[in-house]
Parts: C-alpha cells; sequence; structure tokens
C-alpha cells in the first residue's frame, strides 16, 4: 500500500476502496476540527493545505459530490474554506444552504433577541468568553477563557436555554448554543441527500454535533469520527491532518471506477 492507504486503519481503507463501485457518492465534511484544528481564535482557523487541496481535487471528480455541513454561519464559513469550487456550503447546521437560510417567524426572531441577550449577560466580566448572533439563534465560545470559567459560563447558558421556553439546546466543544430552529447536521445531512440522491455517504466529524449527523446514516455509508471520544460512527481516524488522506483515497477509488467502465461498456 502507498502513504495513503498506510495512514488510516485497514477497515477503513477497505470501505474507502469499495466506493469504486457504486455508482454516486457524496462526500460531507464538517470544517472546524475536521479540515482545520481547532484554534482559540475562532476567526483565525484555516483549513490545513493538504485538506483543501484534497478536498479541491475530489469535487471535480464524476459521480462525487462534495459539501461542507459546519455549525458556523454560512457567510462566515465562506470566508473560513476559502469557498472551493464546486463544493456545497453549509452553515448553521443545515439552516443556510448556498444564501438561502430558514426563514424565521415574528415569534422565533424575539426568542432569537432574548437568546443573544441572556448569552451576552453571562459573557460580561468573563474574559475570554464571547457571544456570536447567528441566524437562528446565539453561541456562547469558551475557547479563550480559563477551564473554570468556561466551566460556569457553560452551567450558565445551559440554565439560560432551560428558560428560553422553545428554543434547543447544544452543546459543542467549547460551544453552548441556544437556538430556536431544530434543525441538527442530522437534518442538514438528510437535505443533501434528498437533493443529490447518493448511493453512498461518507460524513467526517469530529463535535458532539456531528453525532447528529452520523445517527442517520446507513449501515452502507461510511462515517468517520475526527480525534477521541465517544461516537456513533464506524470508523476513527486521530486527527485533521489525516483528513487529506482519506479525501484522496475515496479520490483513487472512484478513479478506479471509471477506468472500469469503459471495459464494462465493451464487453455489454
Amino acid at each position: 500500500m502507498g502513504r495513503t492507504a498506510e495512514a488510516l486503519p485497514d477497515p477503513l481503507v477497505e470501505a474507502l476502496a469499495a466506493l469504486s463501485t457504486v455508482s454516486s457518492v457524496l462526500v460531507v465534511v464538517d470544517f472546524d476540527g475536521v479540515m482545520a484544528p481547532i484554534r482559540a481564535d475562532r476567526s483565525a482557523v484555516r483549513p490545513l493545505v493538504a485538506n483543501q487541496r484534497a478536498l479541491q481535487s475530489l469535487a471535480g471528480v464524476e459521480g462525487v459530490s462534495v459539501a461542507l455541513l459546519s455549525g458556523r454561519t454560512l457567510a462566515e464559513l465562506r470566508e473560513i474554506s476559502q469557498e472551493p469550487t464546486g463544493v456545497i456550503l453549509v452553515g448553521s447546521h443545515g439552516s443556510e444552504v448556498a444564501g438561502a437560510r430558514l426563514a424565521l417567524t415574528h415569534e422565533e426572531e424575539i426568542l432569537r433577541q432574548q437568546a443573544i441577550v441572556a448569552l451576552q449577560s453571562i459573557a460580561r466580566d468573563r474574559p475570554g468568553v464571547e457571544v456570536e448572533e447567528k441566524p437562528v439563534g446565539a453561541a456562547l465560545h469558551t475557547r479563550r477563557a480559563r477551564r473554570d470559567v468556561a466551566l460556569h459560563a457553560t452551567s450558565d447558558a445551559t440554565l439560560a436555554a432551560t428558560r428560553l421556553r422553545g428554543t434547543h439546546l447544544l452543546v459543542g466543544k467549547e460551544v453552548v448554543e441556544i437556538l430556536v430552529s431544530h434543525v441538527t447536521k442530522g437534518d442538514g445531512l438528510n437535505r443533501l441527500r434528498a437533493q443529490i440522491q447518493p448511493e453512498v455517504t461518507v460524513y467526517l466529524g469530529d463535535d458532539k454535533t456531528d453525532e447528529d449527523a452520523f445517527a442517520v446514516m446507513r449501515p452502507s455509508d461510511i462515517s468517520v469520527k475526527v480525534g477521541e471520544g465517544p461516537t456513533h460512527a464506524r470508523f476513527r481516524i486521530d486527527r485533521p491532518a489525516t483528513v487529506a488522506a482519506v479525501l484522496t483515497a475515496i479520490r483513487a477509488g472512484r478513479g478506479r471506477a471509471r477506468r472500469r467502465d469503459p471495459d464494462t461498456s465493451v464487453a455489454g
């Protein structure tokens, strides 16, 4: 095997190689913690060069659809992902696709503003705790805070969500989101599949929010957890630097599929 195959667990290599036998593949990748390592400064996050090149290369392969699915807003995802050509961008866990976000009712917008105010109150006088306004809610980020400060802020945000009836709580790595629209990455993935109708879906994620996507995948699909922690994913790789090997292996398999097609048509 080459270096790409050696970088991955053998069962995952075998599963990716089998993609050469299917007609269409949807590859969906989370951004933070997958395409790029987690950083304290969220605005400074950028994809690893090898991951970006592998994603861009895969997006041009026949029979493959590629998407980035992130909890970030679509505008933010566009900026940090550098908008790779041919890649579908899905933000806010699936609420925003190509600029078309889920429209809020008047009541939902009021609730969104209440969530923003509640989290801003929690972040006040807590160094390193930041609030992000989102199209369908608000997020409290604690990556830059001391651990004791982060834990107290997370606890207070969780309590605030229980007091805002009609909201949905999402807890991820160093982030708590209070959302007025119950849209998860599982919903976002299902919407993509309904539109694209792939024979097999590949999903790579690292966070608790990605478990919602892993949970809706079919037995024939390939789910990959990046990093440590409990998961419903079938496979695991150790860090974002290994993601390029997964994407490259998919591209190699699709190349074998194209080479077999002409032979099949002649034999028929």
